[in-house]
């Protein structure tokens, strides 16, 4: 009777615990593995490369700063796009244009365990490698192994150590990788200190363009001399920059005739590093006598004072004359596509400015890696990360990433047939056209996002298809023709990539913000004159000190050498 008495009180039970799990089941319950996956995220997509991703439909919800130049997410072409070849339809949840107020929004909802939105869609967030640490975004490592079709297919043919390079940059010092990759080969972007000179005042003056610092001198004097705009006025600007627009490094295009000093885009925190160890070329003598030359063209007029303190915006009325106005300015540092207003005459005026040799017979020029962002975080809040990732991995695919760009495919570019026998503005085969020129502008054809794209040296922006018709736009791409005069001037050791811990990111946070702060003020205080190089040099090497230099690049090194280890 006991025996018997026993199995009738299990078997009730058992029944309980299968209905309950059944009900949990029915009500959206669901079992994770340590990835953050799914069983019913899994059971969802079909198999990697084939699309549709998922098997019925279902909504992501996707957070990312708003735009300016999108009219409407809901009802862009790209949405549509995606929903037709995915099956996936789209929430979005928008942060604010301002990269700094959009991390506020997002660190306030993390600690008030706010639900995120299912994907984040957001290039330049900081602490994103703590954050997944502290189990806010998913390990994508297991997804890639298992899901990843579209990203392999394209990198496939890549080098192994470039093919590593992006995984560092994906990936926490814990070998965790949290982040989806924006890759970017342009070969316009690589070379981001853009500089132009004034051909027409050159022909004007009789002048070759200058290759050297003194010649340099001698071409801005007689640009503020010699009226070379030929209207009797003492209006020009011999030369003008600005400190913060994109592409522009007016001091940084003079500092390396003297010293190798990196791009504030290249990503390293004006680091150098030879033969592994790390060093700060705006400590260095050869340093000081770059500022004293910088001092030189500013005390004598040659430098505008706007340079220190003007925007872009504030650039392009300076340098975008109308037919039949007078041209100002000598030399300009910036992209042209961001600093010359369409139509403008300028466009006709400037050609590409060789990198100057120094007195000691220096001559860098930085060329910056191909781009890495990440870009596709997937939140703790998402009950379909298989799905998701499936979803960032199609963004890789060459039509995707190109409608994610350039827009409508047959409207707004096209593949060009090779029997068109069609040259791109460097004379290499071109095999897409952009017919119309939608980045940058109000358009609803894509969501002006770098996100989860990937661009590689074979559908760069330099095979484009190109007709030298004398246009405005054909003349805009005929300015990059000599951008290749500066190649091969860049060092055989460059710094990419520091991944640091979190404790080591703690420690050295704030010294790095308080340094960085402290080193371009001084860089723009020596080079008007405001501090003096010879009696101020030895009290900013000091307050350098004090603020913990020292200790930031002993931190620095130490996480150097891991991540070229790993």
């Amino acid at each position: 009777m006991k025996r018997n008495s026993k199995k009738a009180a299990v078997f009730p039970s058992l029944f309980f615990v299968l209905i309950i799990a059944a009900l949990v089941t029915a009500c959206g319950g669901r079992k994770e593995d340590s990835s953050g996956s799914t069983a019913a995220s899994a059971a969802l997509v079909t198999a990697p490369g084939q699309l549709p991703i998922v098997i019925e439909p279902l909504t992501l919800s996707i957070g990312l700063q708003q735009s300016q130049n999108v009219a409407d997410h809901k009802t862009n072409y790209l949405t549509g796009y995606l929903r037709e070849k995915t099956g996936i339809d789209f929430d979005f949840y928008f942060f604010s244009s301002n990269i700094r107020d959009a991390t506020t929004q997002l660190e306030l909802m993390i600690s008030s365990n706010e639900k995120l939105p299912d994907i984040l869609a957001m290039v330049g967030l900081p602490n994103w490698q703590e954050h997944g640490d502290a189990g806010v975004f998913v390990d994508l490592n297991p997804l890639y192994e298992q899901y990843a079709y579209f990203y392999n297919e394209r990198i496939s043919g890549m080098d192994p150590a470039e093919k590593d390079r992006i995984r560092i940059k994906t990936s926490s010092s814990s070998g965790k990788r949290y982040a989806y990759p924006m890759y970017s080969y342009q070969v316009t972007q690589n070379y981001r200190s853009m500089n132009f000179i004034n051909q027409t005042w050159l022909n004007n003056l009789g002048l070759p363009m200058p290759s050297t610092t003194e010649e340099f001198y001698t071409t801005l004097v007689a640009f503020r001399d010699r009226d070379p705009n030929k209207n009797g006025k003492k209006d020009e600007i011999p030369f003008l920059g600005s400190l913060s627009a994109y592409a522009s490094e007016p001091l940084a295009f003079l500092i390396n005739a003297f010293v190798y000093y990196p791009y504030r885009d290249a990503g390293n925190w004006f680091l150098n590093v030879t033969d592994g160890k790390l060093w700060t070329p705006w400590t260095t003598e050869e340093y000081r006598e770059a500022l004293r030359y910088i001092n030189r063209l500013y005390r004598e007029g040659l430098i505008a004072p706007a340079t220190f303190t003007i925007t872009q915006q504030e650039m392009v009325p300076l340098l975008s004359y109308a037919q039949g106005e007078t041209p100002t300015v000598g030399f300009f540092s910036g992209h042209q596509n961001q600093v010359l207003r369409p139509e403008t005459p300028a466009i006709f005026d400037y050609t590409y400015q060789v990198s100057l040799t120094g007195p000691k017979g220096v001559n860098w020029y930085p060329k910056l890696l191909p781009g890495i962002s990440p870009s596709g975080f997937i939140t703790k809040d998402n009950k379909y990360p298989e799905v998701s990732f499936r979803f960032l991995d199609f963004l890789s695919d060459l039509e995707a990433t190109m409608t994610a760009r350039y827009g409508e495919l047959g409207v707004d570019w096209r593949y060009v047939d090779p029997s068109e026998n069609a040259r791109s503005y460097l004379d290499k085969p071109a095999w897409f056209q952009q017919i119309n020129m939608i980045w940058g502008v109000p358009q609803n054809k894509h969501w002006f996002l770098g996100f989860a794209q990937i661009f590689i040296p074979e559908n760069d922006i330099a095979n484009a298809y190109w007709v030298d018709d004398g246009s405005w736009n054909a003349s805009r791409y005929k300015m990059y023709q000599k951008i290749f005069i500066n190649d091969g001037k860049d060092a055989a050791e460059t710094l990419d990539t520091i991944v640091y811990t979190k404790e080591e990111e703690d420690e050295i946070r704030e010294m790095r913000a308080t340094i960085d702060a402290y080193r371009q003020e001084c860089l723009s205080l020596f080079s008007t004159g405001a501090m003096n190089l010879d009696r101020d040099w030895n009290t900013y090497l000091s307050e350098l000190d004090k603020m913990g230099l020292k200790k930031y690049l002993e931190t620095a090194q130490k996480a150097y050498t891991r991540t070229i280890g790993r």
